[in-house]
């Protein structure tokens, strides 16, 4: 078969795989990823005795308790926080006593407390809860296949740690004759070093959230404020994940008649993670990577804002891979044409 004509049944046949796979594309790049992060460890295991088989499952339920049992605490805690606010009643005139105390917006909210006074008791919080209620069936759906999905990147991240050297060698020549033998062994080596870049960015921003909320949760007295820092941290990988973890341990403290620590969550917390996002996390990932701040950051933010949550980690990984390709010198690239 012609040299040209592979090339082209190759492309296709993986263009459609990852056609039919895109409906599970963030379990499978997030498997991939904790895989080749993983893999380090996996080969320190083997090369002390440890069958393979068995050092890939130790490593998938090390990453299971990292995820599972943090979420499993977090929502035994949060329930009956929730619950204990709907059924709260604390008096308006301190709702608006505390709103007058805030920077900025307190001004004018003393120059109009006669209208704030009425808007807070045509609706009341707790009500106001009860009525989005409905949204909590939408809000229980997205997180079942949060677990389903969580659940399907340790499978995978297990198998291609169990099979990942065979499928290597079995899919790697046809990768040499696809692209050329000099540009598939720098795309491997841009790869890996790309998307340990982008996981060292994401575990950074973790410890980020988390130390420094339940540093805040700990001065604030908050009750439970280690099962917050812990879901704060575990939050911050998704898109909005933060906020509401946020907006509830607010609710934790409203229900605790701590209107004004309420106030300081929101305000101190949003801080916190906003610069995790745009400040920790870019600047890690780039120090890990040598790329500039600026590529990596607008990386982060238009892969998610292309292609969703996927593009957490692929839209950082494809910038990094094109800005390591760009980067090699002249004259290794040029050997793929002599």
């Amino acid at each position: 078969m012609p040299l040209t004509e592979s090339r082209w049944i190759w492309t296709i046949l993986i263009g459609l795989a990852l056609w039919i796979a895109s409906p599970f594309a963030v379990p499978l790049l997030a498997g991939f990823a904790l895989a080749l992060v993983s893999h380090p460890i996996h080969q320190l295991l083997v090369r002390r005795g440890l069958p393979i088989i068995l050092s890939a499952l130790v490593i998938g339920l090390m990453w299971a308790m990292v995820f599972v049992l943090p979420a499993m605490i977090v929502l035994q805690s949060v329930l009956p926080v929730v619950a204990r606010f709907q059924s709260s009643s604390i008096p308006v005139d301190r709702i608006l006593d505390v709103l007058k105390q805030l920077p900025v917006l307190g001004i004018t909210v003393s120059n109009h407390a006669d209208v704030v006074m009425d808007w807070l008791n045509q609706h009341p919080i707790n009500k106001m809860i009860s009525e989005v209620e409905p949204l909590a069936g939408h809000i229980a759906g997205h997180t079942l296949m949060l677990i389903v999905h969580t659940a399907l990147a340790l499978i995978v991240a297990v198998l291609l740690l169990i099979h990942g050297e065979a499928i290597a060698e079995r899919v790697r020549p046809h990768l040499f004759e696809l692209v050329g033998i000099p540009t598939m062994m720098r795309l491997e080596q841009v790869l890996v070093s790309s998307v340990r870049a982008v996981v060292l960015g994401m575990i950074a921003l973790v410890l980020w959230e988390g130390v420094l909320g339940a540093l805040m949760f700990w001065l604030l007295g908050l009750p439970a404020g280690m099962v917050f820092a812990i879901a704060l941290a575990l939050s911050s990988l998704i898109p909005g994940g933060s906020g509401i973890v946020l907006a509830l341990a607010a609710v934790a403290a409203y229900t605790g008649q701590h209107i004004a620590y309420a106030v300081i969550i929101l305000s101190v917390g949003h801080i916190i993670t906003l610069s995790g996002d745009y400040l920790i996390k870019p600047a890690v990932t780039g120090a890990k990577s040598h790329a500039p701040f600026l590529i990596v950051l607008l990386s982060i933010l238009g892969g998610v804002e292309v292609m969703g949550l996927i593009g957490l980690i692929a839209g950082p990984v494809i910038v990094l891979m094109l800005y390591g390709m760009a980067s090699e010198p002249a004259e290794v690239m040029s050997k793929e044409v002599s």
